[in-house]
């Protein structure tokens, strides 16, 4: 029922019969006298006695968000910003690529990454921060602009390092394990393309 609900008076039978119409269904005649309006989730109704009044609550406070929104320079179109998850298990020291991002002519990648690297018998560990730059010209291949920003911690010889991938045209963050050990690794990073420009 909205606030434009109101009450009709008809006669009939016994005397007064006051029905309830609104904008939405049909007029609503009382049985033995009552109305009984219904609330929902969050919602509660309350009518007062001896009177026409119905009043509506909303039982939880509502939060609304101001929206960051910025004009689009004339001419750009889009880039593509992602967080994501990865884990893989390494047998010895050859380099294995953590991440993996292919990227086509003319485009130009970010990537972030934090990274934990743990011996399988849990007593060496590893924790990086890599911050490396790639780009790929209209007419060439992908290319590490150059070299990577890591802030490696480190009980072992265990590494990181940002690599290209040309067959796969891929930027590529490599985890190197330690010769005849297993280490397991994971990664939370975000990457950010820029496809095309103003």
């Amino acid at each position: 029922m909205s606030q434009s609900g109101r009450f009709f008076d008809n006669s009939g039978p016994g005397g007064v019969v006051q029905t309830l119409t609104g904008d939405v269904g049909g007029a609503i005649t009382p049985i033995l006298g009552n109305i009984n309006i219904i609330g929902g989730s969050n919602i509660t109704t309350t009518g007062t006695p001896l009177t026409h009044d119905i009043t509506v609550d909303l039982d939880s406070t509502i939060t609304i968000e101001k929206l960051n929104i910025q004009t689009v320079p004339v001419g750009f179109t889009s880039t593509q910003q992602t967080t994501e998850q990865a884990a893989i298990q390494t047998i010895g020291n050859a380099p294995t690529a953590l991440i993996t991002l292919p990227l086509v002519a003319g485009q130009m990648l970010t990537i972030k990454a934090y990274i934990n690297g743990f011996k399988s018998t849990k007593d060496q560990c590893l924790g990086a921060e890599v911050f490396a730059t790639f780009y790929r010209s209209p007419a060439g291949n992908v290319t590490l602009a150059g070299e990577e920003v890591a802030n490696v911690t480190s009980t072992s010889t265990s590494d990181v390092d940002a690599t290209v991938d040309i067959g796969t045209q891929s930027a590529i963050v490599n985890v190197i394990g330690v010769n005849l050990e297993t280490w397991n690794w994971v990664t939370t990073y975000s990457y950010m393309y820029l496809i095309s420009e103003l």
